[in-house]
């Protein structure tokens, strides 16, 4: 992850020195995210054209620690059980340049990831 965007502000934060890098790898229809300390693991999603709805996942500790960087990253993963809705709108993914996406979703938060062979 190498950025976010918040709409109630309308602008675009990048990561803090103080924060370790967040990584998502897609396996199939299962992700896992490395946070530093905090992984999430056993995540599942359902792809449909470029809407993307990340279903469950779990973590070893609270991944909302005190650290807005990471918080940002999962209430984004977390969007759709977020909503009040039944099933929830998907997230959207925008492919910005050839090395990065960003996944837009229906709340107040998107992610800008950069792609890493």
């Amino acid at each position: 992850m190498i950025k976010y965007y918040d709409r109630n502000n309308n602008s675009f934060n990048t990561k803090p020195d103080t924060s370790k890098d967040v990584f998502l790898v897609f396996d199939g229809n299962k992700f896992t995210a490395l946070s530093g300390l905090n992984p999430m693991y056993d995540g599942t999603y359902s792809l449909n054209g470029d809407d993307i709805t990340f279903n469950t996942l779990n973590y070893y500790t609270d991944i909302l620690t005190n650290d807005s960087w990471k918080d940002m990253f999962s209430w984004t993963i977390q969007a759709c059980s977020l909503q009040s809705v039944y099933p929830c709108a998907p997230s959207t993914l925008e492919h910005l340049l050839t090395t990065q996406i960003r996944i837009n979703t229906p709340l107040r938060m998107d992610i800008i990831l950069m792609k890493v062979q």
